[in-house]
């Protein structure tokens, strides 16, 4: 679903959208790295489709996975 609807929005011209739509993927695969990547990225470019609650949703998916990443680095059995 989310490779669907980043393949929409990326028709549509919104390539923001579907660079955090593929982030919000990668993020549920436990790719976290290159979740972290993606986001940085998508954050520093000058989309058109850019808007504060963009900004603020990849601000707060960013604080969300090296949240994660964190507790998974530092699991241990």
């Amino acid at each position: 679903a989310y490779d669907s609807l980043a393949q929409a929005y990326a028709a549509d011209g919104k390539t923001m959208n579907a660079l955090f739509t593929r982030a919000q993927m990668l993020k549920k695969m436990g790719l976290f790295t290159r979740t972290l990547n993606l986001l940085h990225q998508t954050r520093s470019g000058g989309y058109p489709d850019a808007s504060d609650y963009l900004r603020a949703s990849i601000d707060d998916l960013i604080k969300q996975t090296e949240q994660e990443k964190e507790r998974l680095d530092n699991f241990k059995l």
